[in-house]
């Protein structure tokens, strides 16, 4: 390692090609690299991304040919095309004009073998004249006042011999061209005319030079006309107003924390630690954060467990650790930190708005979710104003702002109310129940992922696939194990301050996610 730092340190002060600039590359652009190429990394394990990224790049070589029957291979190549480092250059024929991006780390076509059409010619430059393409993001880094060099934006050539037969298809190419560019904009006098029909013995006797590329402004003549007084076109507006709630939410929780633990908090991306007197004397991160899957803004509340070896602990000491969570009103989850050994982490999430969405009474209860136990047999139907409007006003509207929901429906038992969400398109229309209860001042949401004899047909890695390690990437909702040993998934929100929307998206969040986990378990090779 010392050897390869020393290497990487000196090619650092060199220019060029060199493992330190593919390196560098990688690291600025690593997201752009996902986004182009592994999007569905973001779906695996860290455990499956070797195998993902192998499957996904190979066959890997420096050189290696590929045709439009080699479908696999010719994205392969693509792919490592649109990274740092091998290959440096691509050759295709026309199997590669479409449906593949060229342009995160190239930005220069070669054309050899003219089409005469401008439309072809452009559709095989397009592959690398795209938004995010090296020479946009290069143009961006330009500091202002600065005219950026010839070098700096997009390369396209065409190599012909002179002395040959060349030199009149690219002349009337280029032709071509700037008559097309002239057609969709405003240049002034259109001076040229596309033309299908060739007189060989004009053209051979023209000698005329190949026309300059046209460098002026282009300006469309097609400007459409967008009224900004239309609300819902004024997307400006909407985006700074936006930007105000989020400030005010921020504004919300950083006075209430303030107040709550009597001194100056401000939240940061990285969010605060602060130590809560409890009966773990916990030092805890406290953060906001947008939630996954919406733009709703999260109060969250984290604090490290300790490291549970899987190969010293049996299935049964497992099931009766998750039990634990059954008891509790934090959630619980697990990151794998090496093989066969998981770190143990407790949190909980608030959906928390500004003054009027948020209250010290809401926040005093969201705090005290960490101070107590609780047994679940005491879980009682809701008798509290606030629910029981709430649940009336969802069984009347039967829709939500949330997702692609199709209709909701609603459901009343001895020991509790319950809503029935609906979404799906027509002929895989999906389900789901959410029963609701009441327990110290929280409104307590619960959806059943998998009854208890399903369970018991689990592998001890799939049990703790589909509750600990799926637990850390939903939002809201715990998956836990009933004291049944059937498999639940609960969302708790304190009843005092909670709105409607704030009650429905609780409800939505933990029926939609149940509803995934409940797929998964029937078919766990999808995971």
């Amino acid at each position: 390692m010392d050897d390869l730092v020393a290497v990487l340190e000196q090619q650092s002060t060199e220019t060029g090609f060199n493992t330190y600039s593919e390196l560098r590359n990688l690291a600025q652009n690593l997201d752009l690299i996902i986004k182009t190429n592994f999007p569905d990394i973001y779906d695996k394990s860290s455990d499956q991304y070797s195998l993902f990224l192998a499957r996904t790049l190979n066959p890997v070589a420096p050189v290696m040919g590929a045709t439009g029957a080699t479908t696999t291979t010719r994205s392969a190549q693509a792919k490592k095309f649109r990274m740092p480092g091998y290959p440096l250059a691509l050759v295709s024929t026309d199997v590669l004009q479409e449906g593949e991006d060229l342009h995160t780390f190239c930005d220069s076509v070669i054309h050899y073998g003219l089409s005469g059409s401008p439309v072809s010619i452009e559709q095989k430059t397009g592959r690398v004249d795209r938004v995010g393409s090296l020479s946009q993001r290069r143009l961006l880094d330009i500091k202002l006042g600065f005219t950026p060099l010839d070098d700096d934006f997009i390369q396209v050539t065409f190599p012909f011999v002179r002395e040959s037969i060349e030199i009149f298809q690219v002349r009337k190419l280029c032709h071509n061209i700037n008559g097309f560019i002239e057609s969709l904009n405003t240049l002034g006098k259109v001076t040229h005319k596309s033309n299908d029909q060739v007189d060989t013995e004009n053209v051979i006797s023209d000698q005329s030079e190949i026309p300059p590329q046209i460098l002026n402004l282009l300006s469309s003549p097609y400007t459409p006309a967008v009224e900004e007084h239309v609300p819902q076109l004024n997307k400006e507006r909407f985006v700074r107003k936006q930007a105000q709630h989020t400030q005010n939410v921020i504004d919300n929780i950083n006075n209430l924390l303030s107040a709550k633990f009597s001194r100056s908090i401000q939240l940061g991306a990285e969010g605060i630690n602060l130590q809560i007197p409890d009966d773990h004397s916990t030092s805890v991160n406290i953060r906001l954060r947008a939630a996954r899957a919406s733009s709703e803004m999260l109060l969250c509340v984290q604090w490290e467990g300790e490291e549970v070896s899987l190969r010293e602990i049996d299935r049964g000491q497992i099931l009766e650790r998750m039990q634990n969570s059954w008891r509790t009103f934090y959630r619980t989850y697990a990151k794998e930190t090496a093989n066969r050994t998981l770190r143990l982490q407790y949190d909980a999430e608030l959906l928390v708005g500004d003054v009027k969405d948020t209250t010290p009474e809401e926040l005093d209860s969201f705090f005290g979710r960490f101070e107590q136990g609780h047994n679940p047999k005491h879980y009682r139907k809701p008798t509290s104003k606030q629910v029981l409007s709430y649940w009336s006003r969802a069984a009347k509207d039967k829709k939500s702002d949330f997702g692609q929901i199709h209709e909701i429906n609603s459901f009343e038992i001895s020991n509790a109310l319950g809503l029935i969400f609906c979404f799906g398109t027509a002929g895989q229309r999906r389900k789901h129940r959410v029963k609701i209860y009441e327990l110290d001042g929280r409104c307590i949401f619960i959806a059943k992922a998998a009854t208890a004899k399903r369970v018991q047909e689990l592998s001890y890695d799939q049990v703790i696939q589909f509750t600990w390690l799926f637990n850390s990437n939903v939002d809201l909702a715990e998956f836990m194990l009933s004291g049944k040993k059937a498999l639940l998934g609960r969302t708790v929100h304190p009843i005092n301050g909670m709105d409607y929307k704030e009650f429905l998206y609780c409800a939505y969040t933990l029926a939609v996610t149940t509803d995934r986990l409940e797929f998964l378990i029937q078919q766990p090779d999808m995971l």
